[in-house]
C-alpha cells in the first residue's frame, strides 16, 4: 500500500504481491523511484518503478524480479553514493542466505560509457545539512546534494583527532600488593560509612 502521510484515513493505492506470511523488507531508491521488495523466507526480490505525480491506477507498475533458490534472512541497501557510476550500477543490495551475505548489483544497461546524469543526478552526501540542537528546536534543512560524475569523495573531516592514549605501565608484584592493600582499606572505609548512615536513617525512621 501507498499512503499519503497527510491524509491516512486510507491508501492511495493497495497491491497484492504474494500470499507468502514473509516479513517484507522494502527498499526506496529515490534517485530512480525504484522500490524493491525482499520477503524474509523468499528467494525473489521484486522491484517495481513508482510515478509519484501520476493518477493513483498508474502510479506504480512492476520492473522485474531478481530470483533464487535461497531464501532471504535479511536484506539491506547501501547510499547511491556507494554505487558504481561506470558500470550505470543504480543500487547494491545485500542480501543474507544462511551463512553468507550476496552482494547483488542492480545496473542499467548503456551503450555509451560516458556518465549517464539521467541515471545519477545530484544524491545525499555525507555532509548533514543541520545540527542536533537545531534540528531539536523544530528547524528543517534540505540534505546536501553531490555530484557522482567523477565517483563519490569522501569529505575531509579535518576536526576529526585521533588521540593516543597512554598505556599502564606493568606493576610489580610489590605494587601489585599495595594496590590491594590500599583498596581494601577503602572498601572497608566505605563499608563504615555506609552502616553509619542506616543507622542514622533508622533514626530518623524513628
Amino acid at each position: 500500500m501507498i499512503w499519503d502521510t497527510k491524509n491516512m484515513s486510507a491508501p492511495i493505492i493497495r497491491t497484492a504481491l504474494d500470499n507468502a506470511a514473509g516479513v517484507i523488507m522494502p527498499f526506496y531508491d529515490e534517485d530512480a523511484d525504484l522500490l524493491f521488495f525482499a520477503g524474509k523466507g523468499d528467494g525473489g526480490i521484486r522491484y517495481y518503478e513508482l510515478a509519484p505525480t501520476a493518477e493513483p491506477n498508474e502510479m506504480i507498475f512492476e520492473v522485474s524480479t531478481y530470483r533464487t533458490n535461497d531464501p532471504t534472512a535479511g536484506c539491506g541497501a547501501v547510499y547511491r553514493r556507494g554505487c558504481n557510476v561506470s558500470v550505470n550500477e543504480i543500487i547494491r543490495l545485500y542480501q543474507v542466505t544462511g551463512t553468507q551475505v550476496r552482494p547483488l548489483s542492480f545496473q542499467v544497461p548503456r551503450k555509451s560509457d560516458l556518465f549517464q546524469d539521467d541515471l545519477f543526478p545530484d544524491c545525499r552526501g555525507d555532509q548533514p545539512n543541520n545540527t542536533v540542537s537545531a534540528w531539536m528546536n523544530g528547524t528543517n534543512a534540505t540534505p546536501k546534494l553531490v555530484s557522482l560524475e567523477h565517483g563519490f569523495v569522501a569529505t575531509h573531516k579535518s576536526d576529526n583527532k585521533i588521540v593516543k592514549v597512554a598505556e599502564d605501565k606493568e606493576l610489580s608484584p610489590g605494587e601489585v600488593t599495595a594496590k590491594i592493600a590500599e583498596l581494601t582499606k577503602r572498601v572497608a572505609q566505605l563499608e563504615t560509612e555506609l552502616a553509619e548512615r542506616d543507622a542514622r536513617l533508622k533514626e530518623l525512621g524513628q
